[in-house]
């Protein structure tokens, strides 16, 4: 059964808040504002709203950030189908978090845009960082694959692209060699590049000059551990700035639960243990 249609376009229930307040105010539905309101696109996501934010990016930089968001076509990522939704979340949330970074980047490192691009070190780590990302791409979910060695260059691209805009100094990585199923493979570096992600996004809040720590070893057997974190006695970040869908559905995928915890030097520290059978 259909429902009464509304008396009038306040009522609307996709109307606005703002458009609502306009036609109640006005006493009538005609007021000229309220299609002014109604004509203007509203953004559905949250890389629309910060894309609408990037008209002053530098043309340097906006091809540094074209070339990242290649690497965030859902699809690409091969593997079986009923992972693709996990997939396709996490590149939406990865391609938001580039745009944040590349815009700290533009407004605290300026460069000049005489100087060639493709040259430059900036790009190069770009390209590595690129395709890293491209290499996680799966054949099969269950093949066994190393995932040290993208571990290791995934988040020291990021540190070394992003850290001097965010006020991070550098980082150290302790990666152990470890070979994983594909589609674990995936969701290890992919959550190791979201963690560090966020820790940089609160440096550049905080305004400190961190050194990273990543660290992945197996404490016991059987099992393997993922840390990051501020190389030193640091107040604890607290809670991170990244979706908390796109970190819970990556550790599920590991058979685990992301943690927070301060480490046998008192360095506080979040990530995982998770079991290698």
């Amino acid at each position: 059964m259909y429902s009464a249609a509304p008396k009038q376009a306040s009522d609307w229930p996709g109307m606005t808040a703002r458009a609502r307040a306009v036609t109640r105010h006005s006493g009538s539905d005609a007021d000229p504002r309220l299609a002014a309101i109604t004509r203007r696109p509203k953004p559905v996501s949250p890389i629309e709203t910060m894309v609408s934010a990037l008209e002053y990016l530098s043309p340097a930089r906006a091809r540094i950030l074209g070339l990242l968001l290649t690497a965030t076509q859902p699809g690409s990522c091969g593997g079986s189908k009923v992972l693709q939704p996990i997939w396709a979340n996490e590149m939406t949330d990865r391609a938001y978090q580039m745009v944040r970074l590349t815009r700290l980047l533009d407004n605290r490192v300026p460069r000049n845009d005489s100087d060639p691009v493709d040259d430059s070190l900036e790009w190069r780590i770009t390209s590595n960082l690129t395709e890293t990302m491209r290499a996680l791409h799966i054949r099969t979910d269950d093949e066994a694959q190393p995932c040290s060695d993208l571990l290791r260059a995934t988040v020291r691209d990021l540190v070394e692209l992003f850290g001097e805009a965010v006020g991070v100094s550098g980082i150290s990585t302790c990666i152990d060699r470890l070979d994983l199923p594909a589609f674990k493979r995936r969701a290890l570096v992919l959550m190791a590049s979201h963690l560090v992600v966020d820790i940089l996004l609160h440096a550049a809040r905080e305004h400190r000059s961190p050194q990273l720590l990543v660290a992945l070893d197996q404490p016991r057997c059987g099992v393997a551990r993922l840390s990051v974190g501020y190389d030193d006695h640091a107040v604890p970040f607290g809670p991170l700035d990244g979706t908390y869908g796109v970190i819970d559905d990556l550790a599920s995928l590991l058979e685990t639960d992301i943690i927070y915890r301060a480490d046998r030097l008192g360095r506080f520290v979040t990530g995982m243990d998770f079991p290698l059978c």
